[in-house]
């Protein structure tokens, strides 16, 4: 592994690939657009069902030819027992890495699986899990459904536990270009890397392969001392990416997986003062641009305004806290453009124009009338304006 090392000139040289993950699956809700194996669409538009679990589909039979030698094998006759009962697509990626360490423990690395870090080495966060009532609830749940699914190939439950910690701990999502989840992966290199919500690498993807890129010109993706990505949605305030961190839960709704971070993040971004921008609230003087600086928990009191001498009353600013903090971080596929408008409005009453939460709805309007193309220039300037604190632009 390089590390202390001059970034390459060349551009190509310059982004890290990831040859293959130690696990992956395509999310169920995935199968019919995106091929079990490669993870890509199909040229022809077309994908071949597996006849015997009817589940896997593949764009061609060197995919199916390929699965079946790394994975499905064994998958495809678990699935044919419980049919027509569909697990979860958390346990069947579970099942395939219980898979990859029993083999690792009765072969060795033969397959070089570990050849960018070893299982071994991963956290696991085990006691944070384990003291955590929902959490550990959750694992529970997994295990009952694991077992059914398994049966007598099901490992002993202190052995899964483990393997559910270090899972759920070094995973991430697998996404196309436009955004969109399509699998899961642990990958051991991948999870070598440490976060930053000011991240100068970014992670895409083709298929299931990775490829971590630059985002400067004096990155080195190859050193994991100075290399950094982003584990969540940095376009947020910095209370809103700090409990995102150190939340004991974020939900992936769509498929149920839970991934955990377990940390307070202390990235230069976090520490940096200027981020609260982010979170400003408008001049109670309707005549005045100035940004009053507060945050959504800050201790609400009495402002002036330094550019026109303004008192922004406590109430006000805990009423501005209030909106913040009741506005979605997400917005449901189904959100009316109508409420959108409405949450814009009464957001841009208070808070500032480089207030985050306001460049979210403006962004999510956009989108949801699909217009979003239209005003790119618009958005953009206003991500500039907000997001410039990120130090990437």
């Amino acid at each position: 592994m390089i590390t202390n090392a001059k970034a390459p000139d060349n551009i190509y040289q310059r982004i890290r690939y990831f040859d293959e993950p130690f696990a992956y699956i395509c999310l169920n809700y995935q199968v019919e657009k995106y091929c079990s194996h490669c993870l890509r669409k199909p040229d022809n538009g077309k994908l071949y069902k597996c006849a015997k679990c009817e589940l896997a589909r593949y764009c061609n039979k060197e995919c199916q030819r390929l699965a079946w030698k790394k994975h499905h094998r064994a998958e495809c006759e678990r699935l044919k027992m419980v049919y027509p009962n569909l697990p979860l697509s958390e346990v069947l990626f579970l099942s395939r890495i219980i898979d990859r360490i029993l083999l690792l423990e009765q072969y060795g690395d033969k397959h070089k699986w570990e050849k960018s870090r070893k299982w071994s080495n991963l956290m696991g966060h085990e006691n944070d899990i384990r003291n955590d009532k929902l959490r550990y609830a959750h694992f529970e749940k997994i295990y009952e459904k694991m077992a059914i699914f398994r049966k007598d190939e099901m490992i002993e439950k202190e052995k899964f536990y483990e393997i559910f910690c270090k899972t759920t701990i070094n995973s991430h999502s697998i996404h196309t270009n436009a955004g969109d989840e399509i699998g899961l992966a642990l990958d051991l290199g991948v999870s070598a890397y440490d976060h930053s919500c000011r991240p100068n690498c970014s992670l895409v993807f083709d298929g299931f392969h990775a490829y971590l890129r630059p985002l400067t010109s004096e990155t080195n993706a190859f050193d994991l001392h100075v290399a950094r990505i982003s584990y969540i949605d940095i376009g947020c305030s910095r209370y809103q990416r700090q409990k995102q961190l150190k939340s004991k839960w974020y939900l992936r709704v769509l498929f149920a997986f839970l991934f955990c971070m377990y940390f307070d993040c202390q990235c230069d971004r976090c520490m940096d003062q200027s981020d609260i921008i982010l979170t400003s609230i408008r001049c109670k003087n309707e005549l005045c641009d100035e940004a009053l600086i507060i945050t959504e928990i800050s201790e609400p009191i009495d402002i002036k305004c330094t550019k026109c001498m303004q008192i922004t009353d406590a109430n006000h600013i805990k009423k501005c806290q209030q909106l913040m903090l009741n506005l979605p971080i997400q917005f449901d596929i189904n959100c009316s453009t109508e409420n959108l408008k409405e949450k814009l409005n009464e957001a841009m009453k208070y808070l500032h124009t480089k207030n985050v939460y306001v460049t979210r709805l403006k962004a999510a309007l956009l989108h949801f009338t699909g217009t979003l193309n239209d005003n790119l220039l618009l958005i953009q300037k206003s991500v500039y304006e907000n997001y410039r604190f990120f130090k990437i632009i």
